[in-house]
């Protein structure tokens, strides 16, 4: 029988690969944990089951954004689930990479305790009733992939997935690989003003995940060494990201196989909504062009010089709101006539002009004047804000629920839209 600390090793490696199949399937932990499942499936439930567990992890929406609780979960998914490198994560939770690895190792230990938990009561349980080959026959009418298509088809959108921090954490992954056969990708991003603002994708981040990995990896195989473009775009109510690539000979005839990537690809794109299509163009230059449904969110517009609340109102009104944040007149006023954003916050107390000439300004102007204002700030000036035409009075230190409530009446339809 294997020891808690010689257990508590084999979790961190499989949370490692957790994208890795092969090394999964590999896994004691997947005999162990999963005797009942078809041996030539227990890599993918093994993933399954882990994602389970850190789902488990997740605290009640009650508990503020800023404890320890929800910063350890987040690190967690971003880190594990979403694929995404430790500077990047330690940037994301606003915190240093050694406060990160704390994180990571709670994390972890929880996770294991979990998973210890159910070693043991598998230890100690009676033989089960139902014999391996029994079960092996019940699911031998689909293959393993197949079965394993169906289980992800089943996973919901949620709050959907940032496409820039996915992207970046599949190039991550993909890194090694690309140098090794000389292929760079380029990634960027066609009229997006506000690069702060992440494009949000209506889709389950590890479905997304999957079907980026399969085509670029593909890709990777066949490439020229003048490298792989990925460019992205809105075009609501979608996303568009086109890759583009030169293929010496040709496009290969088994691309488009059953059981090829691409094929893969593009069934996971399908299940929540998304399409994926070729273009051949001259010169075997290719194009493949993935249209996937974006998150229509409402947007606000806050006026603040403190970027650390620019960020908190961000993770706050994460798959609500979309968040653009500016620092002064010149900015609030040119976004605000460009974006027409659904609301506006303003904080009163800022170096270069204060807030109330800030609301004035938007007041007076035809093409701001409809755009409700709350005011921001930590005097407590809510007649005087009402008075001047503003839509609602915020005190500072703002929490995450008097934020909402404040612009749910603002957040229209902000739900998941589907490409049509």
């Amino acid at each position: 029988m294997i020891n808690q600390d010689q257990f508590a090793q084999l979790v961190r490696k499989a949370m490692s690969d957790f994208y890795d199949y092969a090394q999964l399937q590999r896994s004691s932990l997947a005999n162990w944990l999963l005797p009942d499942t078809d041996p030539t499936r227990r890599g993918v439930a093994l993933q399954r089951l882990l994602l389970d567990t850190i789902q488990q992890a997740q605290p009640p929406p009650s508990l503020s954004p800023s404890s320890p609780r929800r910063r350890v979960y987040q690190a967690l998914r971003l880190r594990y689930v979403e694929g995404l490198g430790l500077s990047e994560v330690a940037r994301q939770l606003n915190v240093s990479q050694r406060q990160l690895r704390r994180d990571l190792r709670k994390g972890q230990n929880a996770v294991t305790t979990v998973l210890w938990a159910r070693y043991l009561q598998l230890q100690a349980r009676q033989p089960s009733t139902v014999s391996t080959v029994e079960v092996k026959e019940a699911g031998s009418a689909l293959s393993p992939l197949e079965a394993e298509l169906i289980r992800l088809g089943e996973l919901a959108p949620g709050d959907g997935v940032a496409l820039e921090e996915t992207l970046q954490g599949v190039l991550d992954t993909l890194s090694d690989v690309s140098t090794q056969k000389g292929i760079t990708i380029h990634m960027f991003f066609e009229d997006v003003a506000h690069l702060e603002d992440m494009i949000r994708v209506s889709m389950h981040p590890v479905i997304l995940r999957h079907a980026l990995l399969s085509l670029l990896i593909e890709a990777l195989e066949h490439a020229s060494k003048e490298g792989i473009t990925l460019s992205i775009r809105r075009e609501m109510p979608s996303i568009v990201v086109t890759m583009r690539l030169r293929i010496p000979g040709g496009w290969p005839t088994n691309w488009e196989g059953e059981n090829a990537r691409l094929s893969i690809g593009r069934r996971l794109l399908e299940m929540q909504g998304g399409q994926l299509t070729i273009q051949a163009q001259e010169a075997n230059w290719f194009g493949v062009r993935l249209l996937l449904p974006a998150m229509r969110s409402a947007t606000v517009l806050v006026v603040d010089d403190n970027p650390d609340l620019v960020s908190l109102f961000r993770r706050y009104l994460s798959g609500i709101f979309r968040v653009i944040g500016v620092s002064d007149e010149v900015q609030a006023l040119e976004i605000a006539r460009q974006v027409h954003p659904q609301v506006i916050t303003v904080d009163l107390m800022m170096p270069s002009r204060d807030g109330w000439s800030i609301l004035q300004a938007l007041k007076n102007d035809p093409l701001t004047r409809d755009i409700p204002v709350i005011v921001c700030s930590v005097l407590k000036e809510k007649e005087l804000a009402r008075v001047l035409g503003a839509a609602g009075f915020l005190v500072k230190p703002v929490t995450q629920q008097a934020l909402l409530e404040a612009l749910r009446p603002y957040a229209g339809d902000a739900v998941p839209a589907r490409p049509g």
